[in-house]
């Protein structure tokens, strides 16, 4: 094959099952061309036709070579869920030297479903339950949202704890995208156990997710601050959401058809004043010995950076083995020893 001179003469639009005209439906109407690496673009169709949107090219396609067309538009909003879209191109070229019409054969690009965007909110893998210590930061429930078909922004998030009691053992609220900090807030509204993230801008692109966790700075606990043995479980009350076009709506727990469980919420995580840290120490003895004392347990016990504790009691399961022998066993006395004096 000789070198041929290519001049785009047309490409096509349809807008099948649509009770919309392709002029009204289709706008800003383009093409890009040439390798994948070197892309021109024409100019912008403002208003696209049913057929014979022209633009007219002077680009040589070498023997061998193969050049891409994109085609790109913006689909008006008349488009319903289930239309559908179709682009159709024609290139028509002669070759160079000779002027021989290199002939064309239409190509149809994918077809494209209109489909509603629809948002939705999960339960993500939240922290497991647990007890934690006041007058720290820590992580309390993940929450998963998902786009689809449309891409939609957060703008606010409501979330609350247990009772007004948890609240008080809250300093402040915080949102994370992964370990960037988004946004704080407080527990003031609905009788001091709710607050709101506002001023948000929290992209979701369609068909993906995004997991965002909740993390309280907790404060102080005991006489004159909060209430020990408190649970401040968190549960995600409502989402302001805008999809692609600007429009907002919030969405509310069991009120939106998009809630995908009667609450979404994290685990229990229930505060102390501080939390004591038990290991077992090794004794590497195993033998007992008739009339002679003998270290049976051997235990530390730690409290972490928020506060003193005190061991109030401990309890401790003993399994007796006799040996196949047909004496009674029994322990003689016991003694408890803390820092190796007696107590």
């Amino acid at each position: 094959l000789t070198d041929i001179d290519l001049d785009l003469d047309n490409s096509n639009f349809a807008v099948a099952g649509a009770t919309e005209t392709v002029a009204g439906a289709i706008s800003n109407l383009y093409i890009k061309y040439g390798p994948s690496n070197n892309m021109i673009t024409t100019s912008i169709k403002g208003t696209a036709a049913s057929t014979d949107n022209l633009w007219s090219i002077n680009y040589l396609l070498k023997k061998g070579e193969t050049i891409y067309f994109e085609v790109y538009a913006t689909l008006d909003t008349t488009i319903d869920a289930t239309d559908t879209v179709r682009a159709d191109l024609d290139v028509n070229g002669t070759t160079v030297g000779s002027s021989i019409d290199g002939g064309s054969t239409e190509a149809s690009g994918q077809t494209i479903t209109a489909a509603s965007g629809t948002f939705t909110e999960f339960n993500d893998d939240h922290p497991v339950a647990a007890i934690v210590a006041g007058n720290q930061e820590v992580s309390v429930a993940k929450y998963r949202f998902s786009a689809s078909n449309d891409n939609y922004t957060i703008k606010e998030l409501k979330t609350s704890t247990e009772s007004a009691t948890a609240a008080g053992l809250v300093n402040e609220v915080r949102i994370y995208d992964g370990s960037t900090l988004i946004a704080s807030t407080i527990f003031d509204e609905d009788t001091n156990t709710s607050g709101t993230f506002t001023g948000l801008s929290i992209p979701v692109a369609a068909n993906a997710s995004k997991t965002l966790t909740v993390k309280y700075l907790l404060g102080s606990v005991g006489v004159g601050a909060g209430v020990s043995q408190t649970d401040v479980k968190n549960t995600l009350e409502s989402v302001k959401i805008a999809n692609s076009n600007g429009t907002e709506v919030t969405e509310t727990g069991v009120a939106s058809a998009d809630w995908t469980v009667d609450t979404i919420i994290g685990n229990s995580q229930y505060v102390f004043a501080s939390i004591p840290t038990i290991s077992a120490v090794d004794l590497t003895n195993s033998t007992l010995v008739n009339g002679q004392a003998t270290d049976l347990y051997k235990f530390t016990v730690a409290a972490s950076s928020s506060g003193s504790i005190s061991l109030k009691q401990f309890k401790l399961t003993t399994t007796w083995s006799d040996g196949g022998t047909a004496d009674t066993l029994e322990v003689e006395s016991l003694k408890l020893y803390k820092n190796g004096s007696d107590i």
